[in-house]
């Protein structure tokens, strides 16, 4: 099971790419994440099988004095062996599991086309301008001429294979003629909660604060109450796990439909009746809106 969410953010070099090249680029780079991540999988199930078969072998060495001439009085030596021989085996294979369980690309939302309704208008305003202000920081061009800003979003096991997938998108060069998009930043989380899985319509809602500790575990709590509330789908709450990278230290992020379910309620699910968590989330934190790459 997944326990890291890894983001890489990038952005187009033209303001002029096509919406469809851009969703042919990123189904490219999603077959390659795949592709590796099945080779390596397969690579991983091979050698825990060498390893499985090595160590009944050493197992039926170490215990052939007692298969020989069995006694009761040697059963806990052998339970012990068993024992040992299977705690070995679990912790050498413990990362057989696949690098890479899934991989969404997301597209920023310009501040003026995310949907707000009545509630906070103000307050959503100030993070969506925050949100603006660390994507800037992130190294994120902006104006008329600048590129699109996307977000790769990939569930891994480890941070190996992390920093495997970053290897993948930092290098991606597209087989076909299009440019590649420029590798900015990115962001390795562990995940608080869940995941809930998600279909991935609507919108991609990305929270991201910092907090003292002893108000995460409340923040968890609203985070999975969401689920189902105001169309929201998949929410999920992450720590970064580096001091450096894209985002502050937490990051709140879920699907949903901000036509039809105001942003502003949401926020005021996750902070309402908090005087903490309004000072951590509403004061200090940026909020970034984006929407899923189409297909290509």
């Amino acid at each position: 099971m997944s326990s890291i969410r890894y983001f890489a953010l990038l952005q187009t070099n033209s303001v002029s790419v096509a919406v469809e090249d851009s969703a042919a680029v990123i189904a490219e780079l999603h077959t390659m994440l795949r592709s590796a991540s099945e080779r390596s999988g397969a690579d991983r199930r091979k050698n825990a099988a060498e390893l499985v078969q090595k160590t009944v072998a050493g197992l039926r060495g170490t215990l052939s004095p007692y298969l020989s001439t069995p006694l009761m009085s040697d059963k806990a030596e052998i339970d012990r062996s068993i024992q040992d021989r299977i705690e070995f085996v679990l912790q050498q294979t413990a990362a057989a599991a696949e690098p890479l369980s899934s991989a969404s690309t997301y597209r920023l939302v310009e501040t003026a086309d995310v949907p707000l309704q009545r509630q906070m208008v103000g307050v959503m305003r100030r993070l969506l301008k925050n949100g603006r202000s660390l994507l800037a920081e992130a190294g994120v061009l902006s104006g008329k001429n600048a590129g699109t800003v996307l977000l790769t979003v990939c569930d891994v096991p480890s941070m190996d294979s992390a920093a495997s997938v970053h290897d993948i998108i930092a290098g991606f060069r597209p087989a076909s003629d299009a440019e590649p998009p420029a590798f900015l930043h990115d962001m390795t989380a562990a995940l608080l909660n869940g995941p809930v899985p998600s279909d991935g319509s609507g919108y991609f809602v990305l929270l991201t604060f910092d907090a003292p500790d002893a108000i995460v575990d409340e923040m968890k709590m609203r985070v999975e109450a969401l689920n189902g509330r105001y169309g929201i789908r998949g929410p999920l709450l992450v720590k970064r796990s580096f001091s450096s990278g894209f985002g502050r230290g937490y990051a709140v992020m879920f699907t949903a439909d901000l036509a039809r379910h105001p942003l502003g309620s949401i926020m005021l699910a996750l902070t309402g009746e908090s005087d903490a968590l309004e000072e951590a989330v509403t004061t200090q934190g940026a909020l970034i809106v984006m929407e899923p790459v189409p297909a290509a």
